[in-house]
């Protein structure tokens, strides 16, 4: 989809493959990404992330941004990661990143 791949300063770069990526942790139950488009980056990107546990979620940050630093390049690293209660999804399953950006953007 033209969405899932966006433009991040003269790089191109791959939301699905960020997602995938987080989602391989074990801290993390779902995951989504939303891009926002900035003047001076091209795009901004954003993780919506819902933990397995809900304990210490300061702390699970830290160790989810540590792990990401890892796994990702620079310019896939996201520029905000917002833990989320539930991901609102359609019936069919698909999440629901309008109201994600309309509730935490």
């Amino acid at each position: 989809r033209r969405k899932d791949i966006i433009k991040k300063g003269a790089e191109i770069v791959s939301l699905p493959f960020i997602e995938n990526t987080i989602i391989k942790n074990p801290l993390v139950d779902e995951v989504v990404g939303v891009s926002k488009n900035d003047e001076i980056k091209g795009s901004i990107i954003f993780i919506f992330v819902k933990f397995n546990k809900i304990k210490n979620i300061d702390k699970m940050l830290d160790k989810l941004e540590m792990y990401i630093k890892k796994k990702l390049k620079r310019i896939e690293i996201p520029d905000r990661i917002i833990p989320v209660p539930e991901i609102p999804k359609t019936y069919n399953g698909k999440p629901k990143k309008d109201v994600l950006d309309k509730l935490y953007l």
